[in-house]
């Protein structure tokens, strides 16, 4: 039971997601790859946010590992269980936030990308992720 009092404070966990980048459900394999992988790289760490921005009723923002300068943004999308936002949206989510840092963030994830493309790992493991799937499967 809670002290008086207690039970008045204001919830202090806020909804955030990750900019600029899309992974695919839960009810599917991806989307549980991903959310496992999402969950190894931040437990138990301290963590930085950058909050670029509020979009669909949570902060839009990038994490960091305190050791680390790469975001989990970026290794997410890396390691192929998460693709980056078209550059169409990307300039859309920036109208509203810091520019630069979005920016730079997008460049840093479309790396990643390309990278984990190149190497065929998570989703583009049989090529690229065709404009078909974005209609048919939410990343």
């Amino acid at each position: 039971m809670l002290d008086v009092g207690l039970d008045t404070l204001p919830a202090a966990a806020k909804e955030v997601n990750l900019a600029l980048v899309k992974c695919r459900e839960l009810s599917s394999d991806d989307g549980v790859d991903a959310a496992r992988a999402l969950s190894g790289m931040v437990w138990g760490k301290e963590l930085t946010l950058r909050v670029h921005g509020k979009a669909e009723g949570a902060l839009q923002c990038t994490v960091y590992e305190v050791s680390d300068p790469t975001s989990i943004n970026e290794k997410l999308v890396e390691s192929g269980l998460a693709r980056c936002i078209s550059d169409k949206e990307a300039v859309y989510f920036a109208r509203d936030t810091q520019l630069e840092s979005v920016q730079e963030l997008h460049r840093g994830c479309k790396d990643k990308q390309d990278t984990a493309k190149k190497a065929r790992v998570g989703i583009w493991i049989y090529g690229d992720v065709g404009e078909d799937d974005d209609e048919t499967a939410r990343y």
